[in-house]
């Protein structure tokens, strides 16, 4: 008798062990599938990149508001929506000396160099779905941007990245 309630008790407490370890590691992997699902499923793809520079490779500031641009149109080819769109990472530069461009909201009103976003077609652009084209706007607040080879790389927020070389 008292063989089969230690036996019973021991068996409870290799129960009471072993399950919450199954129910984590079983949390663990369908969090882990659902993220290798989003990044199978999300891409997105730099389709051209353009300065403000004229043929002399002087400033030229085709939009008048007196800031050199580089913009930049980004097409999210993959089959989900992206949100978050100010938490994408933009690094622009020329080759081997990039920095990251902080959005618009991380800086205040008049620091530069920042990064703004559109959606081409589309007033709202809180989400970027399948198919559309994202265009990025590069501001800086003098002219120091000269003629030669750069590297444009766009992250979204979960590690899909793309890169892009461009010369003005």
């Amino acid at each position: 008798m008292m063989l089969t309630i230690a036996g019973v008790a021991s068996i409870a407490a290799i129960i009471n062990a072993i399950f919450p370890v199954v129910s984590r590691t079983s949390g663990s992997i369908t969090t882990s599938s659902a993220k290798v699902d989003d990044r199978l499923r999300s891409d997105i793809e730099i389709i051209h990149a353009v300065g403000e520079l004229n043929s002399a490779g002087s400033f030229a500031d085709t939009n008048g508001n007196d800031r050199f641009e580089i913009f930049v149109w980004v097409k999210n080819v993959g089959d989900t929506r992206i949100l978050s769109l100010e938490e994408i990472d933009v690094f622009v530069g020329q080759i081997g000396s990039f920095e990251r461009i902080p959005h618009q909201v991380e800086v205040e009103s008049g620091v530069y160099p920042r990064w703004s976003h559109d959606i081409e077609g589309q007033s709202d652009d809180t989400q970027w779905n399948p198919k559309q084209t994202l265009k990025v706007s590069i501001d800086y607040d003098t002219d120091t941007q000269s003629q030669g080879s750069y590297d444009i790389k766009v992250t979204i927020p979960n590690g899909i990245t793309d890169e892009y070389f461009f010369s003005m």
